[in-house]
């Protein structure tokens, strides 16, 4: 709470948050710390695009979702809590444990910005999570399948975009992605360099 006073800490809640009907929200759970410690974070709307966040913000904390691929992508540093899908890019700050993240959030004006090799691996992951998302596999979306045929069905908008004909069935990557999917890794793409 005391650094909600030095540093302007603007929440705002993962697009997905309605799908859960929970009574308890991001902006319920901001104005409760709010009130209850005499913090000052601020709540962002939906409505705020990511774009206009990025212009304000120093740095990003996430659990582990693609705004901080994206926002690495704008330059800007970035500290999750998790594991991520795109961890072995190194495009993140990522702690070990507990410890080493508490203090990343303790020193967070001291987080260095990304550099360009880093920067360019975010747009390479986010280009490809974004196109590559749509994967043969059945996750859950309000609570029904997410089946095959809407991806395929969404691949061809981004055909369009990218002016390809090629099938989403016969991208190599989508046939990684699947292999990924299937063995239960945990990183979208391995792209790090070790010398970079």
């Amino acid at each position: 709470a005391n650094k909600s006073k030095e540093h302007n800490i603007f929440i705002k809640a993962h697009p997905s948050e309605p799908m859960y009907k929970c009574d308890i929200t991001v902006k319920s759970t901001i104005n409760e710390i709010n009130q209850k410690y005499d913090a000052n974070f601020i709540y962002l709307d939906k409505k705020v695009h990511n774009i206009v966040t990025f212009d304000m913000a120093d740095s990003i904390i996430t659990s582990n979702g693609t705004v901080a691929i994206e926002a690495v992508c704008y330059g800007i540093p970035v500290l999750v809590a998790a594991s991520t899908l795109y961890e072995n890019a190194k495009t993140v700050i990522q702690s070990k444990n507990i410890v080493e993240y508490r203090k990343y959030l303790e020193n967070i004006e001291n987080i260095k910005k990304p550099t360009i090799v880093m920067i360019d691996r975010a747009k390479f992951c986010f280009m490809f999570y974004s196109k590559y998302i749509y994967v043969g596999a059945s996750y859950l979306r309000n609570g029904a399948v997410f089946g095959n045929a809407n991806r395929f069905d969404e691949y061809s908008k981004f055909n369009k975009v990218y002016k390809t004909k090629k099938e989403l069935i016969d991208e190599p990557l989508y046939n990684r992605f699947c292999a990924m999917i299937e063995q239960n890794d945990n990183d979208i793409i391995n792209i790090y360099d070790k010398d970079a």
